[in-house]
């Protein structure tokens, strides 16, 4: 009989083995304690060691940052030295608002001073401080809006940070943005936020009316518009500075000084924009001038330029330009300030066609040139045209005549135009060419900011469609004929000569535009102006006549200025439009050999050439029966 084991047994009846199971056991229980620690006594010591880190690395990057001439080398690696240690105490505080804004504040200095840094750096240097900048830009937008979502304190702070950077890239020409959504989102963000009557929210909302006009760009939306002009001088007792000058500019009136001490005090840029605005309002145009060419931070310099360069074109179109009568007759100095420091504006492309199409009559209910047209008689311009020298009048308020031919590389690949300007002690804004040109010393200006030429292959011979083109302008805008008037008579003398251009060229009078054209080209010293407003219209899609009347004009261009490839890829999209696959070949492979480093032109001479190539290919003799799918 078998007699029972002395070893305890498991339940599968095998003799149990406890001692061979205990470097588990033991291994198990290292693992909690070791869990233990790291959840409830390790954060506590390292997030107190990574905040005396914080302090230390903090003072070691201001110190470097301090110095007369820090290297980039050694700010960089302070720089990154943060980045870690703030990336690891927001791990260790579950995300804590506090420490994100912390984050996001240094990330937005650090971008500051790098974009102060690359200004002097060149080569491999720049381009890494570029994407340095980059990075920590980003950084800073994407915390402050992913700050502004939470329902913590500091959430009405990163709203409107956030809101800045939206408004700050509208102004720039980003139509993509949602400001009527920002501006909506002030009135339930935790903790509170800027009223009404802020500059901010103002500046949001009236900026948000002309992004819902999906027709013109000089025009609101007629209902949004009405909704917030009621709501802001309801609060008429309590705006700031920018608000007042927003509610100068669309009430006609004049605006109180944006200096007044008694006005609530805002950040400077938006003060500096208040300033300019006002200066609009009361066709201050030396003021204009003095505010532009003063500059001040790059972050923000472009966008109040562009943002300026807008309303100019704006108020053109409103009650104030026909109603003001000495705002009216001065209005071509301020155009001209468009037309050096923002040439390439879509708006400007828009209105200086439409002052040719009512000077022409060719606009609903415009007054036929006959009856409108102040300039000297076209009998005589011939004449004028063969002893008029280049100085031929004043281009600005008060200033020299000015020649705007300075290129910058855009997102495209193709440049635009700016300007650098100095003030004179008189106020007067002066222009001088300091751009950078093609190889073969041609600058091609010219390019819309909101987006990319009009690259995307389109069918056999129809108009290529543009992602970012613009509907045609509503028939309802109309030109006060007195403004066209104007802007005529007036020292802007490029400006002139470009409308009567546009507007013979609709009214089928091809030899006096060909004239107008000689004088523009002899005041500028360039007919690129002419070609920036045209190629506006194609990308707004303009049609039939009009379009005809386009690609006369820029023929007429090319013949006068060949040796200008921008001249000549505005002609190819003109006759690509057109369906003339082979004419917009020829003057597309002409810009190519004139621009041999923009890339955008010669992907859009590939295009055309490929359509080309499929229009003109022979159909098939046998071609296969088509099969049911089954």
């Amino acid at each position: 009989m078998n007699q029972p084991s002395s070893k305890s047994e498991t339940v599968w009846g095998r003799p149990a083995r406890w001692l061979g199971g205990l470097p588990a056991m033991v291994a198990a229980g290292f693992a909690v304690l070791t869990a233990a620690y790291s959840l409830w006594i390790l954060p506590r010591y390292a997030k107190s060691n990574y905040e005396d880190y914080l302090a230390s690395t903090s003072d070691r990057y201001a110190e470097i940052r301090s110095s007369n001439n820090p290297r980039f080398e050694e700010i960089q690696a302070a720089a990154g030295d943060l980045n870690v240690v703030f990336n690891r105490m927001v791990i260790l505080s579950g995300g804590d608002a506090e420490i994100y804004w912390q984050w996001a504040e240094f990330a937005d200095e650090h971008a500051k001073l790098l974009s102060g840094m690359r200004e002097g750096s060149t080569g491999e240097q720049q381009e890494l401080i570029q994407t340095d900048l980059e990075q920590y830009s980003a950084r800073a937008k994407d915390t402050f809006e992913y700050l502004s979502y939470t329902d913590s304190p500091i959430a009405a702070d990163a709203l409107e940070r956030h809101a800045e950077v939206v408004l700050l890239a509208a102004l720039a020409g980003d139509r993509r943005v949602s400001l009527a959504d920002v501006a909506d989102r002030f009135g339930s963000v935790a903790g509170g936020g800027p009223a009404v009557g802020s500059g901010l929210v103002t500046a949001l909302q009236f900026e948000g009316t002309f992004l819902a006009n999906s027709g013109s760009l000089l025009l609101p939306d007629a209902d949004v518009m009405a909704e917030v002009k009621e709501a802001l001088f309801e609060q008429a007792a309590d705006l700031d500075a920018l608000a007042l000058a927003y509610a100068a500019l669309l009430s006609g009136t004049a605006a109180r000084d944006a200096t007044d001490g008694d006005l609530p005090t805002a950040d400077e840029w938006k003060l500096a924009y208040a300033r300019l605005l006002a200066a609009i309002a009361g066709g201050d145009w030396k003021d204009v001038a003095f505010l532009l060419a003063k500059g001040g931070d790059e972050e923000y310099a472009e966008a109040l330029r562009l943002g300026t360069a807008r309303w100019i074109c704006r108020l053109a179109v409103s009650e104030k330009a026909k109603n003001d009568d000495a705002w009216r007759e001065d209005y071509a100095s301020g155009l001209q300030i468009v037309v050096q420091v923002a040439p390439q504006l879509p708006e400007l492309s828009e209105l200086l066609w439409l002052m040719g199409k009512s000077h022409a009559g060719t606009a609903d209910g415009a007054t036929p040139e006959s009856q409108n047209d102040v300039a000297t008689a076209e009998s005589t311009l011939a004449e004028r045209v063969s002893k008029e020298g280049t100085s031929v009048g004043e281009t600005t308020a008060g200033g020299a005549a000015a020649e705007v031919a300075q290129a910058a590389v855009t997102q495209s690949g193709v440049a635009q135009s700016g300007v650098s300007e100095e003030v004179s002690a008189e106020g007067s804004l002066k222009s001088g060419t300091a751009g950078r040109d093609s190889p073969d010393g041609d600058s091609i200006d010219g390019t819309p900011a909101e987006g990319a030429l009009p690259v995307v292959a389109s069918n056999e011979g129809a108009a290529p469609t543009s992602a970012t083109a613009q509907d045609s302008p509503a028939e309802s805008v109309r030109v006060n004929p007195r403004l066209v008037d104007a802007v005529i008579a007036g020292r802007a003398v490029v400006v002139r000569h470009a409308v009567l251009a546009i507007a013979k060229s609709l009214a089928g009078n091809p030899q006096v535009m060909r004239s107008h054209l000689q004088l523009a080209k002899r005041s500028a010293g360039t007919l690129q102006l002419v070609s920036q407003v045209i190629l506006g219209r194609l990308y707004a899609g303009i049609e039939g006549a009009e379009l005809e009347a386009a690609t006369g004009l820029l023929q007429t261009i090319v013949d006068l200025e060949p040796e200008s490839g921008l001249n000549w890829f505005v002609l190819g999209v003109a006759q690509r439009n057109g369906g003339n696959l082979d004419a917009a070949e020829e003057a597309l492979k002409r810009a190519v050999e004139l621009l041999t480093d923009v890339a955008v032109v010669a992907e859009l001479y590939e295009t055309v050439s490929e359509e080309k190539e499929r229009a003109h290919r022979p159909a098939p003799l046998n071609p296969a029966p088509l099969r049911p799918v089954r």
